[in-house]
Parts: C-alpha cells; structure tokens; sequence
C-alpha cells in the first residue's frame, strides 16, 4: 500500500477493504462530477475536497483526467499519471474512473447532468474552462450559479443544507456537475474525517517526491531553512511563469 498501514483501527478498516473486491454500481447510485482546473496540485486538492463533498451527499464521485499544461490541455488519462486502481478500492467502491462512468451512460444506466454549478470559491481564478465536460459532450451546458449565502463555510453541515433546500433544483437529478471544487471543503470537525484521512495517502500520490525534493532545497539554502509559507514546485516553465505573474503583477489587475 505504498506507505499505508493499519494502526489498530485508526483507518476503521479502511486498509482492510483494500483487500476486498470494489462494490458494484447500483442502478440507484447517483453521481458527482468537477472539472478539473489549474495546476496538478490544484486538481489533486480538488479531488481531495471533492471526495468528502461526494460522500456528504451520498453520490458516487466520477475520478476526472489529467488537463495538463496548467488546466490548459490537452487531457491525458488519468492512469497514465496515477494508479487510481488504489483509491477506487480505498473508497469502499464511492469513486469510479471516468472510462467507467462514460460506460455506465452508453448503457443507459446513468444520465449525463443538465448544468454545470459555478460554487462561490475563495480563489478568484477559478473561471469554468470546461475542457474536460467539452470532451463529455456537455461543454456547452447552461452554468447556474450557487448563492453564496449557502456557504459563507464549506462545512458539512452547510453541504447537507444546501442539498436540503435544492434550490438549483438538481438534486433528483442522476448527477450533478460543479465547474470546480477546489477549496469547496474547509470542516475539520468532519463526522467522517478518518475515512478521509485514509484517503489522503492515495490521492496526493506525488507528495512524497514533493516532500523530498522541497527538504532538499531547503538544506542548500541559509534562509528557506528559516522557515517558509509555501513553495511552488514546477516542471521546467519556472522562468516562463515568474515572468507572466510579475507581467500580471504589474497590469494594475492582478487576480488576487
């Protein structure tokens, strides 16, 4: 399990279950959907967030691909960046993999969703890129924005009430689309949280190389040792991408 174990029953058998055969799709699941922006640690974040959004709601959450180039494109399958074999299973059978999901609607058991759900997101980039709906075919869906009074918090709680008061009018419907969920789950008193947890390990598959190369860094350098905030870690654009955020820096309307 790449670094997983079960510590007595901190995991409440979720390493177990990993031994297990993934639960069939029943013909009543319903399903949850996110287009995937920005960078790889961006997209990754979301799907964390999203995996705790989709189980709040009793959906069943459709893994999405890889939009490489900064959220740019093209779209690469996911299984040629990560083994999501491992948290398919780690999920007690609540994540499928898009090829499954695209399966499930040219066999008539799911429906594709109506429209796509602009949530009120902290992050001022986050503009709908629907790259990866466009290759459903739902590119073109009408966007619906959520109040932002539903969620001055994204907490369970406020999830379960928005969902309560279904006022998109989308909650029959077989599933739901968000233009994004990145920074849409900020509940650390979560019910759930150590099946989340559990998680975390096979949806940042990157993290140990990450971790690695940071401590690396930093050993070399007096003043990052000193401690630091943040670190953005990029593969081979970093004089490209300094020079656009200074360019945008110094347009007078930076995003944020």
């Amino acid at each position: 399990l790449d670094g997983v174990s079960e510590n007595g029953n901190s995991f409440d058998g979720i390493v177990s279950a990993w031994r297990l055969p993934s639960p069939p799709i029943r013909k009543n699941d319903r399903f949850l959907l996110f287009e995937p922006q920005f960078g790889l640690y961006n997209q990754i974040r979301a799907l964390y967030h999203a995996l705790a959004i989709a189980r709040t709601l009793g959906r069943v959450l459709v893994l999405p691909d890889v939009v490489a180039n900064n959220g740019h494109g093209p779209i690469v399958s996911r299984e040629k960046v990560f083994n999501s074999d491992k948290l398919i299973r780690l999920s007690l059978g609540r994540v499928i993999s898009t090829e499954e999901y695209r399966t499930l609607v040219q066999q008539g058991y799911v429906k594709l969703p109506r429209k796509v759900l602009e949530l009120p997101l902290p992050i001022k980039q986050l503009t709908p890129t629907n790259l990866y709906f466009s290759e459903f075919g739902i590119g073109d869906l009408p966007h619906m924005k959520v109040q932002a009074e539903a969620f001055t918090v994204f907490t369970q709680s406020n999830w379960i009430k928005w969902a309560t008061v279904d006022a998109e009018g989308v909650q029959g419907d077989n599933t739901i689309a968000f233009h994004s969920t990145y920074g849409a789950w900020n509940d650390f008193k979560y019910d759930a949280k150590k099946w989340h947890a559990a998680l975390e390990h096979a949806t940042f598959q990157e993290a140990e190389w990450i971790h690695g190369f940071s401590e690396a860094i930093v050993a070399e350098d007096e003043d990052l040792s000193n401690g630091f905030i943040c670190a953005h870690i990029r593969r081979g654009d970093f004089k490209e991408s300094c020079d656009a955020y200074d360019q945008e820096m110094a347009s007078g309307s930076p995003r944020s």
